[in-house]
């Protein structure tokens, strides 16, 4: 039995602890990975309720099964670290850009994103809003062995910034199909193809069925709201048309 102290001391993230939980967790990573994607292979290979959208990606067995013989490689002594490696490599270049995984500082870069992530939301319900403009910028999360060797001087850092006002709110969180609810010159600001913004709205996405089984399980892949242009498009609204 694994002894720790708390994760947590008024609402922030105690690292010392928080990298032990990871370590310990890392221990049975592989094993919960291996059950889920034999889940997931058997699934994907009945050819029960196909899935016709073209925008809906799902992985093939073949896919599956590559990781499967990756994860299996992990657990052979004699070149466990190789193994571990080539997993890992092909967990990420799967799902991010090349450009953005080609390092062990790029992903100890997502690891440290997604720990930020978890302390934005200790301080959001325990001391307020630590940043209105922070988000997890990545569609996936690290594995959790990668998280396991974060530095446990990490410290997570916030600017406060602004809150969008309501319309801005609106645009940044609504999807193209819901922008009639706005006011006409909000709603030419995602539907215009002239907009300084419309390439934010896409009609035309994926939706990536990445260990999951239903299409409302996968991760859209959306992109993110520029803050900065999303301003920017809202300042050349003409303000006499909101009267």
């Amino acid at each position: 039995m694994f002894q720790i102290d708390y994760l947590t001391h008024n609402g922030k993230l105690i690292m010392k602890s928080v990298i032990i939980f990871f370590q310990e967790l890392a221990k049975s990573e592989n094993e919960q990975l291996t059950e889920q994607l034999n889940k997931l292979k058997k699934y994907w290979k009945r050819p029960l309720h196909p899935i016709s959208n073209p925008n809906i990606r799902t992985p093939t067995p073949q896919q599956l099964q590559t990781e499967l013989k990756l994860l299996a490689a992990t657990e052979k002594k004699e070149d466990a670290t190789e193994s571990e490696s080539n997993f890992k490599d092909y967990y990420y270049k799967q799902r991010w850009p090349l450009d953005e995984v080609n390092t062990t500082e790029d992903r100890a870069k997502i690891c440290k994103d997604y720990l930020t992530g978890i302390q934005w939301v200790l301080d959001y319900y325990y001391r307020g809003v630590p940043s209105w403009g922070w988000y997890y910028p990545h569609h996936y999360a690290p594995l959790i062995s990668d998280m396991a060797l974060m530095d446990e001087q990490f410290q997570c850092q916030f600017s406060l910034g602004e809150p969008y006002l309501p319309f801005e709110q609106l645009l940044a969180v609504l999807p193209i199909a819901s922008s009639h609810v706005l006011p006409a010159p909000f709603q030419a600001l995602m539907t215009n193809p002239e907009s300084l913004i419309s390439n934010m709205y896409p009609t035309d996405f994926k939706i990536d069925m990445d260990y999951a089984t239903s299409p409302w399980e996968g991760v859209v892949l959306l992109p993110y709201i520029d803050e900065r242009k999303l301003k920017e498009a809202v300042a050349t609204i003409d303000s006499n048309l909101l009267t």
